[in-house]
C-alpha cells in the first residue's frame, strides 16, 4: 500500500508543478524517490528559483511590501522597486563574490530591507538566516559562527515601543 500510495502522491506533486507553471532551469529525473518520509527525495535534478518565481507572479497594479515602522508613516514599495533594489543589492553581493551555497546573514528587524536582502541572497542560490537586533551578542556570535557568513548586512537599530534601541556597539562586538 506504501507504493500505491507514493505513486498517488507523486502524481499529486506532479499535477502541482505543473498547474503552477513552475520553472526549473534544469527538469526534473523523477517526481518523487523513496518508500517513506523523512527519505523522500523530491524533484530529483530539478534546479529552481524561488525569486524567479515570486516576480514573475508581480501584480504590478497592489505594492510588494506595506510597511509602517512605529511612529513613521506608512511606507509603501511597487513590485518594480522591490525588483531594482533587490537587482542592484544582487550586484553588489556578486562583487563581493557571494555565490550558491554560500552564506549571507541578517541583523536585521522585521523590515523591506531584511526582505531584500532575503530575495538578493536566495536569487543568488545563497542561504539566509537573520538574527533580530534585539538578540544579544552570545546568540548572536553563537549563530553566525555555525553558518560562516561571507556577508552580514545589519541595522545600527531598530524601535521598539516608542523607544529606540541603538545597536552599534553591539554590532561591534558581533564582528569582533
Amino acid at each position: 500500500m506504501g507504493l500505491v500510495y507514493s505513486a498517488e502522491l507523486a502524481a499529486f506533486w506532479e499535477t502541482i508543478w505543473t498547474y503552477c507553471g513552475v520553472r526549473s532551469a534544469t527538469p526534473y529525473e523523477s517526481v518523487l524517490q523513496g518508500e517513506a518520509m523523512p527519505f523522500y527525495k523530491w524533484l530529483k535534478g530539478a534546479r529552481l528559483n524561488y525569486v524567479e518565481h515570486i516576480f514573475l507572479r508581480a501584480n504590478r497594479s497592489h505594492p510588494a511590501i506595506v510597511f509602517q515602522q512605529e511612529g513613521k508613516e506608512i511606507q509603501v514599495i511597487d513590485w518594480f522597486e522591490l525588483e531594482r533594489k533587490t537587482a542592484s543589492l544582487a550586484a553588489f553581493f556578486k562583487a563581493l563574490g557571494v555565490g550558491p551555497g554560500d552564506c549571507v546573514a541578517g541583523y536585521l528587524a522585521n523590515a523591506p530591507e531584511a526582505t531584500i536582502a532575503f530575495l538578493t541572497t536566495a536569487a543568488l542560490g545563497a542561504v539566509w538566516s537573520c538574527c533580530s537586533p534585539d538578540f544579544g551578542v552570545g546568540s548572536v556570535v553563537e549563530r553566525l559562527s555555525q553558518i560562516k557568513p561571507k556577508i552580514l548586512v545589519a541595522s545600527d537599530g531598530y524601535t521598539y515601543g516608542d523607544k529606540a534601541f541603538h545597536r552599534r556597539e553591539t554590532l561591534a562586538h558581533i564582528l569582533r
